[in-house]
């Protein structure tokens, strides 16, 4: 691959910090309506906010949107600005928006009382714009507060999950007042409750959870973390609780929000969208040689970044743990590389990887997703690195731009690295202020 071709990738993966190319049937008139979740919300909850552009052709617009009083946003793609009080995102772009769908997250307080909650926000499209409300979709969020109501709720993550992985439960109380509760929850058989959070207990098979309260309990949002066994077949999984609030309570199966998680078909290699992908492997291969990984690929180009030179270069011999590749298909027929999962049995060292000031491309060597601030402080640079970012979609391009506290703290309205998930089988950037060493962290058997 030419040196000119190959600087003009490394503008398009470090430069373009989000690329929004998801197509929408243009309105005859341009505007930015809201969509909020419908139904009654709980307290303690987090829920999504779609903001949806349509320009109309116009590439410039402004848009805030503010969130209730009390309530925080926590989460909004790309480069979205979070204000200081965590009620207001903003986002702007100047002559290269797209119709599109940007999605923020907001957390409903715990003890938010029952009621119907306005959101208010004000966009401008085109060039040195007017700006107006938004009044189109939806203008209000209804929550099923703390008054009147003594239950626990369980939230699940929604979606399919991966067999193998890690997810959150989190066990939303309202206590109506009342100081006391006992409360247990139990995950399906053969599923690991990993971690819980206080004084809870953990049974001896690690199957169910326990909290009590005797007097001094108040509305809150508990958290536990369950270990998905590998190779679970896919399918639905219940969840069974039971929950007594006051003194000699009754007990009684939690039976609102989320009562089961659905399990996906296992990962058997990984598809690849046309344009630039990012991969990595979690583990030494069996066989990491190129031809052999991308064995029945048609792919028109694969690069590394060589982070010693801060350059790309092409055709990498070997394909190998902690680093990540791009690489470029035309989809005509569906690309997907299935000798990525072939970890060798062999006994080996464990790899390791020098990591050199400047920008390197890495990826992670787990199953499981990990926070980027748990894998990296595990591979030993927590004090040698400033950022990271992304994952790299080959459609909404670079997603995140994260801070590693410990190095950079920009103050508040930024995302930091234990917000920003790391996925198995992908690909991110981390700015490292000096030279240093990433160990592997898994993965795990």
């Amino acid at each position: 691959m030419e040196r000119k071709t190959i600087s003009m990738l490394l503008k398009v993966l470090l430069v373009t910090a989000v690329i929004f190319s998801i197509s929408a049937t243009a309105a005859a008139t341009p505007s930015i309506c809201r969509e909020l979740p419908s139904g009654t919300q709980t307290a303690g909850s987090t829920i999504s906010v779609d903001l949806v552009l349509s320009l109309d052709g116009a590439g410039s617009y402004l848009m805030d949107d503010t969130v209730p009083v009390g309530w925080e946003i926590i989460s909004a793609p790309g480069s979205a600005k979070v204000s200081s009080d965590k009620r207001t995102v903003n986002y702007a772009k100047l002559g290269d928006g797209t119709d599109t769908t940007l999605t923020y997250t907001v957390k409903i307080p715990v003890g938010t009382s029952a009621g119907t909650y306005s959101f208010s926000g004000n966009y401008g499209i085109g060039e040195n714009p007017a700006m107006i409300p938004i009044g189109c979709t939806d203008l209000s969020v209804i929550v099923g507060g703390t008054a009147g109501v003594a239950e626990v709720c369980r939230n699940l993550p929604s979606g399919e999950q991966s067999a193998g992985s890690t997810i959150s439960v989190d066990l939303v109380v309202l206590l109506d007042g009342a100081g006391s509760y006992l409360m247990d929850d139990t995950v399906p058989a053969g599923w690991e409750i990993s971690s819980a959070p206080g004084s809870a207990k953990i049974s001896s098979d690690k199957r169910t959870v326990s909290y009590a309260k005797l007097g001094d309990g108040t509305d809150a949002t508990l958290t536990y973390t369950v270990k998905i066994p590998a190779g679970t077949s896919a399918g639905t999984y219940p969840f069974s609780g039971q929950y007594g609030i006051g003194e000699n309570p009754d007990m009684i199966s939690i039976s609102c929000t989320d009562l089961s998680v659905t399990v996906g078909e296992p990962i058997t290699g990984i598809h690849l969208q046309n344009g630039w992908n990012l991969f990595s492997v979690p583990c030494v291969l069996d066989d990491d040689s190129r031809a052999h990984v991308l064995e029945g690929v048609d792919y028109e180009a694969i690069i590394w970044f060589d982070a010693s030179s801060q350059q790309w270069e092409d055709n990498p011999a070997t394909i190998e743990p902690l680093t990540a590749y791009a690489i470029h298909v035309n989809n005509t027929t569906q690309q997907v590389i299935t000798n990525i999962i072939e970890c060798t049995d062999l006994p080996i060292v464990p790899p390791s990887r020098h990591m050199y000031p400047g920008w390197n491309l890495v990826g992670l060597t787990s199953y499981d997703t990990k926070t980027a601030e748990s894998a990296f402080i595990a591979g030993g640079i927590d004090d040698s690195y400033s950022v990271v970012w992304g994952p790299w979609d080959p459609v909404d391009g670079l997603e995140k731009l994260v801070y590693n506290r410990n190095m950079c703290d920009p103050g508040a309205g930024y995302l930091y690295t234990d917000d920003y998930i790391m996925w198995p089988y992908k690909g991110q950037w981390i700015f490292m202020d000096q030279e240093d060493t990433l160990r592997a962290i898994g993965p795990e058997p």
